[in-house]
């Protein structure tokens, strides 16, 4: 488990090391080792994974991240060191998550298992746990001699691991949907109303032997906003006897507003709220606050809870699992925060105009050309992406890249993939696009009134297979019917005159033998160009093994864009106030374009 810097962070590392070429991002997928998913409601049952360390003389120690998400002081994630009858550690309960070393009093070969117990009865939260980062240390010269990320795009037990117990024993699992907690949809626009999530914490005092430590108790949180002046997020930490909060410790209001925070906390038991207050008039943005990563640091700085509301039931409150133990209770107006999933990245498209450029290194821009060959040459000043093949993870990552072009209305997506082989041809695929106009409102939970994650009439399904014959170059594009949203997660089909316009050329040319090349062209409509903003959902999938999987926005979950889901696809922002990039939704200054897409938190 690495650790998730803010997107401000990640964004000023990305400007300092930003070329004049054009921008790029790579998708970062932590994987780890996880209970058999056939094991939720299992009860009675134990599964585990296993290595041998051979460690040397000297003083040794393990140590790995964890999580568990269980029934407490019933279903634990143990931990075995050579002693496979009596755990050396032990761990139950909601949103525990950490990093625990342990101490290895042998030398030689030690077998250390990590184990998923349940008792008899009963389940909790999402019934599981994890561990990432394993890492072996000795002070006999070899310090951290081995660590063990398992973040290898398979399902297969690690080499050198041994995996037994129920379903099988444990296997590398992908984290599921990211999920933030958010305002109750129907707040939006409600003026002179509040809404709230809270939870009761207890920061207990720490062993002082025989002085104190430094007292490190904290609350950290990542925190979105987008809204006007007198619309604010406030953070209450009070205590759990008072009758009511007093002064927030925190607030934050604004557009386009993304924090990362660490909230000094003393000793006590203390009530934590996050809530979202609209004063008597005026709506701004996507009228909104939401909070993601909620830690709790003890005293000693270690982190005792996590709520990254993966696994909560979505759209309810309060925010728990089903009907286990409510986690946050809610309140105010217009009830409690619910969960939601969180939104992709947004990817800044600016709109160009043929002929200009929009800033001093800047090409001027062209119309790009649509042949079927992806040429940096013909896409001036491209937001570009570098995208893992999901199908087979040794190919080189996929290159996408994005163009809008003000004069035409047209977005331009742009492919370079892995082929089935190096020789010329005996290629096919089929590539799916999906589109969201109206993506302020699905961003603001106002799509379609029954479903709001739901595609709208309003949203298009462009979908096309290709086929190269063995020894060509040129592919033959076959269109299948456009498809529209029907507010209940699916696509009918389309007919004139709500048709978009839209083309596709593929090829594999003959200077660039087992890299396939797709173009494709799509006339956005008047709503989306006059929003500046687009929601888009892309896929590639092989007729040939050999072929590249590739998804885009390549999910936390590993899974990218659902079809039923317009809050999995990726939002381009088209905004760019020429010489003002203040009043664009863009954060990055007029120096450094091209820009990369923002390095989202959860929500964004």
């Amino acid at each position: 488990m690495r650790t998730v810097l803010p997107w401000w962070a990640l964004a000023l590392s990305t400007l300092l090391s930003l070329q004049a070429s054009a921008a790029t991002r790579m998708p970062v997928i932590d994987r780890r080792v996880e209970r058999p998913a056939a094991m939720v409601n299992q009860h009675g049952q134990i599964s585990w994974l296993e290595r041998t360390i051979v460690f040397p003389a000297g003083t040794n120690a393990i140590e790995f991240d964890y999580f568990v998400d269980s029934e407490a002081g019933k279903d634990f994630l143990r931990v075995y060191v050579n002693d496979l009858v009596n755990p050396v550690w032990s761990l139950s309960g909601l949103n525990r998550r950490g990093r625990q070393r342990l101490n290895v009093a042998a030398s030689g070969s030690v077998t250390v298992r990590f184990a998923y117990q349940k008792d008899a009865a009963g389940t909790e939260g999402t019934d599981t746990a994890w561990v990432d980062d394993v890492a072996a240390f000795s002070s006999g010269g070899k310090g951290r001699f081995e660590i063990h990320r398992f973040d290898a795009l398979t399902t297969t037990v690690p080499t050198g691991w041994v995996a037994a117990g129920y379903g099988g024993g444990w296997r590398p699992s992908t984290p599921p949907v990211q999920q933030s907690a958010v305002r109750p949809v129907v707040q939006l626009g409600r003026h002179g109303t509040t809404s709230f999530m809270e939870r009761t914490v207890t920061w207990s005092p720490i062993l002082c032997n025989p002085t104190c430590p430094p007292w490190k108790g904290a609350l950290e949180f990542d925190a979105f906003v987008d809204s006007e002046a007198g619309d604010k997020l406030n953070v209450y930490i009070y205590d759990a006897a008072a009758p009511a909060p007093g002064a927030p410790v925190w607030s934050s209001s604004g557009r386009n507003q993304a924090h990362h925070l660490r909230l000094n906390v003393g000793m006590g038991t203390k009530k934590v709220r996050f809530e979202y207050a609209k004063d008597g008039s005026g709506t701004a943005g996507l009228d909104t606050a939401r909070v993601d990563r909620v830690v709790v640091r003890a005293g000693t700085g270690r982190v005792v809870e996590e709520h990254d509301f993966s696994g909560r039931t979505p759209d309810t409150s309060p925010i728990r699992v089903g009907s286990g133990p409510v986690e946050w209770t809610g309140g105010g107006t217009y009830g409690g925060w619910t969960v939601v999933r969180a939104t992709p990245n947004t990817a800044y498209v600016p709109s160009q105009s043929v002929g200009q450029a929009w800033a001093g290194d800047w090409a001027v821009f062209t119309e790009p050309v649509m042949d079927g060959v992806v040429r940096g040459a013909d896409l001036k000043n491209a937001t570009r992406f570098q995208v893992v093949d999901y199908g087979n993870p040794v190919h080189a990552p996929t290159q996408v890249s994005l163009v809008h072009s003000k004069d035409t209305g047209a977005l331009y997506a742009s492919l370079k993939l892995a082929g089935n082989g190096a020789a010329a041809g005996l290629e096919g695929g089929t590539v799916t696009l999906w589109l969201d106009d109206g993506r302020l409102t699905t961003l603001q939970g106002r799509g379609c009134t029954a479903s709001p994650a739901s595609p709208g009439p309003e949203d298009r399904r462009i979908r096309f297979s290709y086929s190269i014959p063995s020894g060509g170059t040129v592919a033959t594009v076959t269109p299948q019917d456009q498809g529209k949203g029907t507010c209940a997660g699916t696509f009918n089909t389309a007919l004139s005159p709500e048709l978009w316009g839209w083309e596709a050329r593929v090829s594999e040319p003959s200077n660039d033998l087992g890299t396939v090349h797709v173009e494709v062209r799509v006339q956005l409509p008047p709503g989306a160009l006059t929003e500046q903003r687009v929601g888009l959902g892309l896929k590639h999938e092989p007729t040939f093994p050999g072929g590249a999987l590739v998804r885009l926005p390549f999910g936390d979950d590993g899974v990218g864009p659902s079809e039923g889901d317009v809050r999995s696809w990726e939002t381009v922002s088209l905004a760019y106030t020429e010489g003002v990039p203040e009043l664009s939704e863009n954060p990055y200054p007029a120096c450094c374009y091209p820009y990369p897409s923002r390095p989202g938190m959860a929500g964004w």
